[in-house]
Order: structure tokens, then sequence, then C-alpha cells
């Protein structure tokens, strides 16, 4: 869900208003020098016209870019790995133990997919294409192994079925295309960005005049790269949110494959331990789970996490919060860059990171009730409060805004070609201090109004509660109503656009009038605010209980 909020934003709408700006920019450039006389009023007043053909022009482009990689044909890995068919008495094994396992699989018709296989010691497999039509390249570890019937080369092949059987390939190239696409994008667009910057560098010492006129040009083509510097800010964010969502979605399709895989062989806790007691399964290191944690090009979690994973059924079946925490810490720093914040006080900025607190909260409701029927017991008080914080903070976040930092970034960029910066009055050292001071502490009384300083643990309270007696009340429901998560995730996700309303940075028609009524309402009960979304939650999903209990009761 928060892809479909990431992508056309950081793909098609910042880079169109940068385009946008940078054509702005360069028709300056061109009237100040006469190179195109009136290119400065026509862009100034076209410039909505601007917008909307750079958008138009991105969107075209990005739909038959995506559209091209998804058609062309996938590259061969034949040469890289030397692939060859498996063949003798000892394939004919192979293929037998594959068809058997493929045949006692759920939803699977057809043949099996075929085999291949290249020389390495390593336990390792993978997979290409959907269904019967799919191939699995196996390792010739993995091969002597499964003959065997090793716990750990049956749950690989498993994982490898599972990744065939739920066409894992077609959405791969799908997200790798996307992601592809955006990088271009992106790419370009700061491309454009450092070339105006460049023309401006090389433009400045032209045009100096007096005696201090290397020192003054020296002082403006530094400010020039400060303002570069901070308008990169948009587009990279953007880049490495795209490159991140795509990483999460694939890493997550590794543990519903390492899950499934589990289940059709040895269990999960069985092929878990499995994994933990093989010597020749890597161990992890903290560089590991720093690459989990932080890194736009993860694919597969350490060994370490997919084994605590495995043994956890209250962490397997609920968002992988900690994974996500990247995610939603990239567009609280948008503010920062000085050009979105221009843009309606930063209705931009503001609305992208409520959209991704909603997300949250959507996602997380709807995991926890589709997944606690399958859980042996409710979801323990730490899984619990662990995800408590990360929704408390998704809730008051938003309402915080940075656009502080860039102003003072942008202050201080100033300065180098004006004296005062921003002010009438020119920058020493200490006033310098003072404003840096100033805006962490402008920022620190902002974190406390948002979060209610000691409410914030009343909220961690209530939402911590609501989760688990959330997980309960799933638990005994009606087995056969598959969308009782429907309703209480869209509570969740209402109350958490009212609750992440900011007066100053929202939109002013009449439904969002209805959540500066509930902030009003809220202000000397933040804690409510902040843990509204898990309390929507379970009063819906309780009311529904109530509902279909008394339903069933009249019938019978």
């Amino acid at each position: 869900m928060l892809f479909l909020v990431v992508v056309p934003t950081a793909t098609l709408l910042f880079p169109s208003l940068l385009i946008a700006l940078v054509a702005f920019g360069s028709a300056q450039l061109l009237d100040r020098f006469e190179l195109l006389h009136g290119a400065q009023d026509w862009t100034e007043v076209n410039f909505k016209l601007l917008l909307g053909t750079a958008f138009v022009s991105i969107l075209m482009f990005s739909a038959a870019h995506i559209r091209h990689l998804i058609l062309a044909a996938p590259d061969s890995r034949s040469n890289e790995r030397r692939l060859r068919p498996v063949s003798g008495r000892a394939g004919d094994d192979l293929v037998a133990l594959v068809s058997e396992m493929w045949r006692s699989l759920p939803h699977t018709h057809g043949a099996p997919p075929s085999l291949v296989w290249f020389p390495n010691f390593n336990v390792m497999a993978s997979a290409r294409g959907t269904g019967a039509s799919g191939e699995i390249q196996v390792s010739s570890a993995l091969w002597q192994r499964a003959a065997k019937r090793d716990p750990v080369a049956m749950g690989v092949l498993a994982h490898e079925m599972c990744h065939l059987l739920f066409r894992d390939d077609r959405l791969l190239r799908f997200l790798q295309a996307v992601g592809r696409t955006s990088r271009i994008v992106i790419r370009a667009t700061i491309v454009m960005i450092m070339a105006l910057a460049a023309a401006l560098v090389i433009l400045i010492p032209l045009g100096r005049t007096g005696a201090n006129s290397w020192t003054d040009a020296g002082l403006h083509v530094l400010a020039v790269l400060c303002f570069s510097t901070l308008f990169l800010l948009l587009p990279s964010i953007g880049l490495l949110l795209i490159k991140r969502q795509v990483s999460l979605i694939t890493t997550l399709m590794e543990i519903r494959a390492d899950a499934v895989g589990g289940l059709w062989t040895s269990g999960l806790s069985g092929f878990a331990q499995a994994l933990a007691d093989d010597p020749s399964v890597r161990a992890s290191s903290l560089a590991d789970l720093r690459h989990s944690l932080l890194s736009p090009d993860l694919t597969h979690l350490s060994t370490f996490e997919r084994i605590a994973l495995l043994k956890d059924e209250s962490r397997l079946g609920t968002p992988k919060l900690r994974y996500f925490a990247l995610s939603l810490a990239l567009p609280f720093l948008l503010p920062i860059n000085p050009l979105t914040p221009l843009w309606g006080g930063g209705v931009l900025d503001h609305s992208w990171m409520a959209l991704t607190a909603s997300t949250a909260h959507v996602r997380t409701v709807a995991m926890l009730i589709m997944s606690s029927r399958a859980f042996s017991k409710p979801i323990s008080w730490k899984t619990a409060v662990s995800m408590a914080v990360f929704l408390c903070l998704a809730s008051f976040l938003p309402r915080v805004n940075l656009y502080d930092f860039g102003y003072l970034f942008t202050h201080l960029s100033a300065c180098l070609t004006q004296s005062g910066g921003f002010g009438s009055e020119p920058l020493t050292p200490d006033r310098i201090v003072e404003d840096i001071l100033t805006t962490f502490a402008s920022v620190c009384e902002k974190l406390i109004a948002a979060s209610g300083g000691w409410m914030l643990l009343l909220a961690l309270g209530c939402a911590t509660v609501s989760l688990r007696a959330l997980s309960i009340v799933a638990r005994v429901s009606q087995p056969n109503w598959r969308w009782q998560w429907v309703a209480p995730s869209i509570a969740a996700g209402l109350a958490a656009l009212l609750s992440t309303y900011d007066e100053w940075r929202s939109f002013s028609f009449p439904p969002f009038d209805l959540a500066a009524d509930w902030i009003k309402l809220t202000k000397e009960m933040i804690w409510l605010r902040i843990a509204a979304p898990e309390l929507a939650a379970i009063g819906i999903a309780a009311l529904q209980v109530v509902a279909i209990s008394l339903a069933y009761r009249s019938r019978h």
C-alpha cells in the first residue's frame, strides 16, 4: 500500500515540479544574458503549463518504459551459472522427489517445474518462471542433500516452489521495471538541477565587476552550490524511498516463501531449527542487521533474522515494522528541502507523511486480524508494545514540521551573498550559533506539543492494550468470515488521517474541516488523538463480533 503512495509522488510529482523550476531558472538566465528575450516573462505566466507538460511527459515515458521492461525477454543466466540438465539415476531420483513435492502442494496443477543444476558447494537454489512452466535451478550441494531428504534442502526446494506457485517472478519483474524507471526519471531530474547549477557557476564569474569581484563571484558560486544541494534533497529522498520500498516488497516475498516452505516440509519451528543447526549456513553479523534495517538494496534478511521470524509466529504474522522505520523517517525529513514547504505551506510534504502514517495503521490492523486466527495464542505484550511505539510515532510525527531546519539551511546559504541572510543585520558567528540553537529549541517544542509530553505514555498504553485485544477478538470471531478485517482497517486509517491533521499544512475544504474540529476537541487529550486509530479498530472489531453473535443467535 505504501508503495502506491511513494511511487507516484516521487516519480511523477516531485520530478515534474523540479523540472518546471529548472525550466524557469534557465529562462531567467537566457533572458538575463539576452539570449532569448521574453523567456522569463513567458515562464512566469505559463508556469502551470510547464508543470503540466512535465508531468504528462514523465507519465507517458514511465508507462512506456515500464511496459517495455516487462515485455522484454528476461536476461539469461545460463552462462553465469553454467546450468546443466539433471541426468542419470540421481537426476531421476531428484525429478521424482520434486514431482512428489509438487503434487502434494495445494493449488498446483499440471506437470512439475523442470530442473537444472550448477556446480556449487553451498546449498543454493533459485526459481524462474511461473507454475508448471517454471524452472528450478539447484546447486550440486543441494542436489546431494535433497537425495538424503535433508530438512534444509527440502525446505529450500519448497521455498522455490512457493515462488513458482505464487507467480513471484512476474511481480518481481514488475517491481524491477518500476524501480528502474523511477531511477531513470529521478536521476535525469538530478542531472538537470546540476546542469543548471553548473551553468550558473560558469556564468557568475563572467559578470563580475568591481574591486572585490572575484571574492563576490566565489561567494555566489558557493551559494549556488549550497542551494543546489538543498534542492537535490527532494529527488534524493524520493529515490531512496522507492528503492527501499521495492527492496522491502522483494524481502517480504522471500519471507513468505520461507514460511510456506517450512510449513510444507518440517514445520516452521523444525525448518528454523534445521537452519540454525546447519554448519553450512553463514552466521549473521551486525553489518547484516544494518543492511536489513537501512539498505535501499535489500533483497533477503540476514539468516539470524529469518530464523527468528520463523520461530516467532506473532512476528511472522504481523507487519515487520522495524524494517519500515526508514520508510517512515524519510518522508518526515522532506520539509528540510527549501522547495515543497513553499507550496501551500507544505501541504505536499504533510499529505505524503499523513498517507504514510495512515497506510501503516491500515496494514498493521489488517495483518493482525487476518493472521491472529492462525496464532496458537494472542500476540505477546512485548510484540504489542513494539507495534504501539511505531504506530504512535506514525500518528504524531506528521504534525511536527521540520521546515525550521530548511529555513535555517537556506538562511545560512543566503548569507553568502547577503550579509544578513534573510535578516536585516549582518550575521556573526554568535548569531549563527544563536539561530541554530533557536531552531533546535523550536523543533523540540513542536515534538513535545505533538506528542503531548507525558501523555504519550498514556497513548502507548492504550494502543498496546488495543492491539493485544484486537488479536484476541480476531481469534474468537467466526472462522468463515473472510472480510472482518476491512471495517477495522478503514476505521484505523480514517482515524489516523484525522489525528495527523495539521492546521498550517493541510487542505481546507470540508472533509478536512472535520479533522480540524477533531484536533480542537482533543487539544487537552492528546493521548486520545495519538491512540485513536487503534481504539477505533478495536471498537469496530468488537462491534462486529457482537453483531455476528446476535445474528447467529437469531437464526438459531
